[in-house]
This record gives C-alpha cells, structure tokens and sequence, in this order.
C-alpha cells in the first residue's frame, strides 16, 4: 500500500521516473501491480518514461521456461479440495451411522 501511495503521488507531482522506480521496486519483491494502481496511470508513466510496461512481479531464475518452481497449479489446488471434501465426507458418514444403530 505504501508503494501505491508513493505512485500515485509521483505520478500527480508528474515525476514520472520516480513512479516508474516504485513500479519497479514493487515487481522486485514479487508484488502483483494491478490490483494497487490503477492502470491508466501505469499507462501515463509508460508514456511519459518510454518504457514498456510490464504488469507481472519480476521472476527470479533463469530466462523463463516451463512449469515447475514451486508454482501450485489450479489442477493441484483441485485435487487437495476434493481429497479434503471427500475426507470430510467420510467423517461426517460415519458420525452420524454412529447415531443411527
């Protein structure tokens, strides 16, 4: 947030370097731009500065490639709901068979 704060406020003072180096130091540590500025004023500063923007946190490694990394997919968060829900299920069967005898 205090990034965001420091952006906005570069960008209305029009020092457009400096709220492109809190762009920059946001994606250092890993931290996603467009949920916490907006994106017309990312644009302005792109503009103003002549540099591309680029919305993602930087990466650290090697050139990019595939997969891997630690990186939890959609399909591995997927399985771990439907193991936890069919784990709950089998516990809720046999508490409540548990009454019914």
């Amino acid at each position: 947030d205090c990034y965001a704060l420091l952006f906005e406020y570069y960008h209305g003072d029009k020092r457009m370097d400096d709220a492109w180096a809190m762009m920059e130091q946001m994606k250092d540590r890993n931290i996603l731009l467009k949920p916490y500025l907006d994106l017309v004023m990312m644009e302005d500063v792109s503009r103003a500065t002549g540099k591309e923007l680029d919305e993602g946190p930087k990466r650290g490694g090697g050139g990019g490639g595939g997969g891997g990394g630690g990186e939890i997919s959609d399909d591995d968060i997927g399985e771990e709901l439907d193991e936890s829900i069919e784990e709950s299920m089998g516990e809720e069967s046999m508490g409540s068979e548990g009454g019914r005898k």
